[in-house]
């Protein structure tokens, strides 16, 4: 579905119109299915109402938006999909990991503390306290949990354990 906008110009000689074909919302190559997800989720503001998505549907428009560079709606697509999913360490991680994107990683520190509540010992959450430990400041606790992830790690984990030690030299 496309819609249209009609510009008028005028000249001295004449006046026309232009009818300028505008792309959709959300471009092409998403599917169809994302696209009317997306199209649902935006129009609850329209109508000022919460509408209720399943998780995986809320992490689909979350990584849209973060695709898209559109952090802030990002951001504000986890805190609606948290009232209903309040115990979703996804979202949580989610959300800290796009508030240290944007340079807010003192935010960050507590959501990440309650994903340790719903996920603890979960590799992935301690990846991103020590991340954003790193990136306060904090540099000897960050390698402290950093050397214990070593022993806890599976192969993959382990590169992102060596990428995050990395930022500490």
């Amino acid at each position: 579905a496309y819609a249209y906008i009609t510009f008028a110009k005028a000249t001295a000689s004449t006046k026309y119109c232009i009818q300028h074909q505008v792309t959709p919302m959300y471009p092409r190559n998403y599917s169809q299915k994302l696209r009317q997800l997306l199209a649902r989720y935006e129009t609850q503001f329209q109508a000022d109402r919460d509408l209720y998505f399943e998780l995986d549907a809320y992490l689909e428009i979350i990584s849209y938006f973060e695709e898209d560079s559109q952090l802030t709606k990002a951001l504000e697509a986890c805190e609606r999909a948290f009232v209903h999913h309040p115990s979703s360490s996804e979202i949580l991680l989610k959300q800290a990991q796009l508030l240290m994107d944007i340079g807010r990683a003192g935010d960050a520190l507590p959501i990440i503390e309650q994903a340790k509540v719903f996920a603890p010992g979960q590799v992935e959450v301690e990846l991103l306290h020590a991340e954003a430990m790193v990136n306060l400041g904090q540099l000897e606790k960050a390698q402290t949990l950093l050397d214990y992830l070593k022993n806890e790690a599976d192969a993959h984990q382990l590169s992102d354990v060596f990428l995050i030690e990395a930022l500490i030299c």
